[in-house]
């Protein structure tokens, strides 16, 4: 014989569950929720390329001092015939193609001159454009091409926008994501010290 309050139970059990309501509710939830994932992925893919593209451009300008200071040979065969060797970053807003190398200053002219120096390594910017250029503090400039010079035994930063009209204390290298309005700053100063600053919003 079955106990009435056993029965009960059984039938209360198989009657548990979500309601319609309760399903379109968490169905609702997991929608917004992935809509909002899904949204933020090319923001996010942005600020991670900014952030490797800063600290690779750091790190090549860094290495640009270092072979300056360790005499690294490169360039033509003759290589630095005043005997004092000086490597270069050479930046530009316009083309995309090209637009980041270091090269072997083998006159010390303080700037990339096509035919005299040499193109030690290019740089890719993958899903990253340099933007603009921001000199001595002041608000910043467009388009427009830098050089980085180091040229032993100073190993100072000689830097140079443009026609060299004026003395570049400070340089901020401004780069931006292809996908959002994300920016990153690398600032480079004339005694050497290399930063990279905090990701911006246009």
């Amino acid at each position: 014989m079955i106990n009435p309050s056993s029965e009960f139970k059984f039938k209360k059990l198989l009657q548990g569950g979500f309601t319609m309501l309760e399903m379109l509710v968490v169905t609702a939830i997991v929608l917004v929720m992935s809509g909002v994932i899904i949204a933020y992925i090319p923001q996010f893919r942005d600020r991670s390329s900014l952030d490797l593209v800063a600290q690779e451009m750091a790190l090549n300008i860094r290495s640009a001092q270092a072979f300056a200071s360790g005499g690294r040979v490169g360039g033509s065969p003759g290589g630095f015939p005043d005997g004092v060797p000086s490597y270069g970053i050479f930046l530009t807003t316009e083309d995309r193609e090209n637009n980041f190398f270091m090269f072997t200053d083998e006159n010390n002219s303080g700037i990339y001159e096509e035919g005299t120096d040499q193109i030690f390594e290019i740089y890719s910017l993958q899903g990253v454009v340099v933007k603009e250029f921001r000199i001595n503090n002041e608000p910043p400039v467009g388009s427009g091409s830098v050089n980085i010079v180091y040229t032993r035994p100073s190993l100072q930063a000689e830097i140079c926008y443009n026609n060299c009209d004026e003395v570049i204390n400070d340089l901020e290298i401004v780069i931006k994501g292809l996908r959002s309005d994300l920016t990153r700053t690398i600032k480079v100063h004339f005694n050497g010290q290399i930063s990279i600053l905090p990701t911006s919003a246009e």
